[in-house]
């Protein structure tokens, strides 16, 4: 009996190119030479909001989002870091803290707000600088100033700052603390800390010529940086002055 015996000469294995394709995009993307690269543009990124104030510093997030996809493809596609595990931690280990400082920038708030002496704060702002995904809860956040006062060291140099202020809980409960340069209120996720901006704030009281008592104050400006300087316009709200 004869028999015959084909061979197959090639076949095309579609599901093993596509995963050699991707490990060849995998090894391309995350070569040294890419994280040389993707270090010299945050040094730029970062110099660049260091030299432009109005600059937000979430521009950071997309050097560094770049770089934890430089380093997530050399960890997928190199087989050092499975054979050894204490490589592997490490480099997942900044992985995941490069991933919470994108997240940081993306969703952080910065800024200001000038609150005078037996004053609430009402979730106002003067200035800030907020990434684009911050959610804002500010108008949740209320407390008062009590006082405060400054420890002032020869020349009048700015020693330690302590602002007394009053807040009331989720549950009605009133607190009293005290913060300072490094000691913070926490409200609503939020942390509010003393600055080097204080002054004085005259306070008014007028009448519209239809309406009941209005009561309110203009902060001039910084003192004593400013003491020479402490002059300011001001027009009552719905007059013609």
């Amino acid at each position: 009996m004869n028999e015959s015996c084909i061979t197959p000469a090639g076949r095309y294995d579609s599901a093993g190119m596509r995963k050699s394709g991707l490990k060849s995009w995998l090894a391309r993307l995350g070569t040294p030479q890419g994280t040389l690269w993707l270090l010299g543009l945050l040094g730029l990124t970062a110099a660049w909001f260091l030299l432009t104030p109005s600059m937000s510093s979430s521009w950071l997030a997309l050097p560094l989002s770049l770089l934890a996809l430089n380093l997530l493809a050399a960890i997928l596609s190199n087989p050092l870091f499975r054979r050894q595990l204490p490589l592997l931690s490490f480099h997942l280990a900044l992985l995941a803290l490069l991933l919470l400082i994108v997240a940081g920038r993306l969703s952080y708030l910065k800024g200001h707000a000038e609150v005078t002496v037996g004053e609430q704060f009402a979730g106002q702002l003067i200035a800030f600088d907020a990434g684009p995904l911050h959610w804002n809860r500010l108008d949740k956040v209320r407390f008062i100033l009590e006082s405060f006062n400054i420890d002032y060291a020869p020349g009048i140099q700015r020693g330690a700052t302590r602002n007394y202020v009053r807040w009331q809980d989720a549950q009605g409960q009133i607190h009293q603390g005290v913060i300072g340069d490094h000691r913070p209120l926490i409200l609503n996720g939020y942390r509010f800390y003393s600055s080097f901006n204080k002054g004085f704030a005259p306070v008014f009281s007028w009448q519209p010529d239809n309406g009941k008592e209005q009561i309110g104050s203009i902060h001039l400006p910084g003192y004593p940086i400013h003491e020479y300087k402490q002059a300011l316009a001001w027009s009552p709200p719905g007059s013609d002055l």
